[in-house]
């Protein structure tokens, strides 16, 4: 029996041919063996909205959040389902939580790399806090950054 990641790859490539119906079908087997996981929830309700299937999304979408409440991705896909069904209170809600995580996780960034900077200072060989802060300024866009 295939593994639910070979379903989830094999998907992805289906997505990326707009082979969408094959690719719901691949995300739905990944999710059979693994309901928890993320990547194929968000993906196939995303996929779900470029059908017009809106109240299919918004239930992966939400399935996702219970999984990663944290995460703003789900959050944000599930405003945009939610506008198209013209729900606005709700579309505006889940934006509204998709913004706060997203300053949240800004402000932890900007508070991480003080304290990655600062360990840098106290010990220059400390290996660890230079890949960490090189993430950081990666993931942030400073590429030039990240090598130092």
């Amino acid at each position: 029996m295939l593994g639910h990641y070979h379903h989830f790859e094999q998907a992805v490539e289906l997505t990326a041919s707009n082979r969408h119906q094959e690719a719901i079908e691949e995300f739905t087997k990944a999710l059979e063996q693994e309901p928890r996981h993320f990547p194929s929830l968000l993906n196939r309700g995303t996929i779900y909205g470029l059908l017009r299937l809106w109240p299919l999304a918004v239930d992966d979408f939400a399935h996702a959040i219970k999984l990663e409440p944290s995460d703003p991705v789900g959050y944000y896909n599930r405003f945009v389902a939610w506008a198209a069904l013209l729900k606005y209170n709700l579309a505006l809600q889940d934006l509204y939580c998709a913004l706060s995580l997203l300053y949240v996780q800004r402000a932890v960034a900007s508070q991480a790399l003080k304290y990655f900077t600062r360990a840098i200072s106290l010990v220059e060989n400390n290996q660890f806090a230079h890949i960490e802060r090189g993430e950081y300024y990666r993931e942030g866009g400073k590429d030039k950054l990240a090598l130092n």
